[in-house]
């Protein structure tokens, strides 16, 4: 009689894979939970402190003030994933092998990238999570924030940011010439919708010499593209004359469009902001420091949330030691040195690209790129 030699089967779409699955799962997903309510408490008592210095001075309601906490969440709840994905994969896969589970996984056929499956699961639906906050819940929350400090506080700081209207543009034997500029120094005021201290320069399409200096201390919305120009100081020729009231045709805006150019970046989904950051491409003389700005915000919406898909594997390989002597304090010590290096290597190259120094869409992906090199080896050390 031949013995047929015996081989553990690999845990693939069987009942030990089944199996496997929940028993990772129970490990990973609480830990995962515990460190993202620790971390979003210290968020949140962060921002307690920053709202009651600003609301609980202007004798606001309580209510407000519990708005305004629920409202600043979603922007740190997204930063809040990746630190507790990294965490909580740590801690899962310490679990895992200080109580010799990894030794027994391991003599039963099962490979440390097959275990990655589970966690890996787990940060895929944290970024997906973290890019559905983004696109929609941050924005709404960020507006809403907007219009309480301008409602409730007075605060006209956005409102009263300066801005450079698209040009207006006419053709000229088949070629588009510069007709007018039109430079908003005093902001927007929605609830007036009316502009504020408004600077129109008119040029000849012809000659593209400027032909006319107009100044209106407001321009007031009468409907579609009408506005009517107020307390107007003109210069032509070299003469200077003074109207009440002045019709003008240079601004082709409404109130709604208006509203879209003063809105901040953080308070914009995804395809807004693109088109946002193409008509301050197009208007030329944008501020760059501001397309920018509105160039980081919209690459951090992608970014950002991949990074816990990302440190699903770092945490993992961090926290995977088939023996007992694992350490899970060393192990927590270096998940929390790489969230710091992490974090600083975020705010750090936001700065540099704010500043022109790199390109937005690679300042902002470099972080992630890092961590992904590192899982990447820490994993190809773990598995050989």
């Amino acid at each position: 009689m031949t013995d047929v030699p015996v081989t553990a089967k690999r845990p693939g779409k069987t009942g030990l894979g089944r199996t496997l699955d929940r028993f990772l799962f129970a490990e990973i997903v609480p830990q995962v939970l515990l460190y993202l309510l620790i971390v979003g408490g210290m968020f949140l008592l962060f921002t307690a402190t920053v709202v009651m210095q600003k609301f609980l001075a202007s004798g606001v309601s309580i209510w407000i003030i519990v708005e305004v906490l629920l409202l600043n969440l979603p922007p740190y709840i997204v930063i809040a994933f990746p630190m507790a994905m990294l965490l909580g994969a740590i801690l899962g896969f310490t679990k895992i092998s200080t109580d010799s589970e990894a030794v027994a996984l391991l003599a039963a056929g099962v490979s440390f990238r097959r275990m990655l499956l589970p966690a890996a699961i787990v940060g895929a639906v944290l970024m997906v999570a973290g890019m559905i906050i983004n696109n929609t819940l941050a924005p709404f929350a960020a507006a809403r924030l907007a219009d309480i400090s301008a409602n409730v506080l007075k605060d006209t700081s956005t409102s009263s940011k300066p801005f450079l209207l698209p040009p207006l543009r006419t053709n000229v034997n088949g070629v588009s010439k510069l007709q007018a500029t039109v430079w908003v120094e005093g902001g927007y005021d929605a609830t007036e919708k009316a502009l504020r201290q408004v600077y129109i320069t008119r040029v000849d399409p012809v000659t593209g010499m400027p032909a006319m200096e107009i100044f209106a201390a407001t321009a007031n919305w009468q409907g579609g593209e009408s506005w009517i120009l107020k307390d107007v100081n003109v210069l032509r020729g070299g003469a200077y004359g003074h109207w009440a009231y002045f019709n003008t045709t240079e601004i082709k805006e409404t109130p709604t469009s208006m509203t879209f150019l003063q809105r901040p970046p953080e308070a914009m989904n995804f395809s807004d902001l693109r088109r946002k950051v193409q008509i301050l491409k197009q208007i030329g003389g944008a501020a760059p420091s501001d397309i920018r700005e509105a160039e980081v915000t919209l690459w951090n919406k992608i970014w950002l949330p991949v990074a816990s898909f990302v440190f699903a594997f770092v945490g993992a390989a961090l926290g995977f030691r088939p023996q007992r002597s694992a350490s899970r304090g060393m192990a927590i010590g270096f998940g929390v040195f790489i969230i710091f290096c992490y974090y600083a290597m975020f705010k750090g190259m936001e700065v540099v690209a704010t500043n022109g120094m790199i390109a937005p869409s690679l300042a902002v992906s470099l972080p992630v790129i890092c961590a992904t090199a590192l899982g990447v080896i820490l994993v190809a050390r773990t598995t050989t």
